[in-house]
């Protein structure tokens, strides 16, 4: 399943006004959660042309730590890609 975090335009930080976000970030460490440990999930951040480079790394990064402080999510069974 591919659920997408979304971001604006230049910017990295999650739940930024942003209700797509507010959807899928619970939905993806439900997902994670139910399967105990069995699943890992590689989040993959992507950036335009026309951003700073590094700003898919930071995406990542704070998809990755959503997932840990919010979602309780352990960061065992999360992979960064930027």
């Amino acid at each position: 399943s591919r659920l997408r975090i979304d971001f604006s335009f230049g910017h990295s930080s999650v739940l930024d006004g942003d209700p797509r976000q507010a959807l899928n970030l619970p939905k993806i460490a439900e997902i994670l959660c139910n399967h105990h440990g069995k699943l890992k999930l590689l989040i993959e951040g992507h950036q335009n042309p026309d951003e700073c480079s590094g700003t898919d790394v930071q995406r990542s990064r704070a998809v990755f730590q959503w997932l840990v402080d919010v979602g309780c999510c352990s960061p065992s069974l999360l992979r960064i890609k930027g």
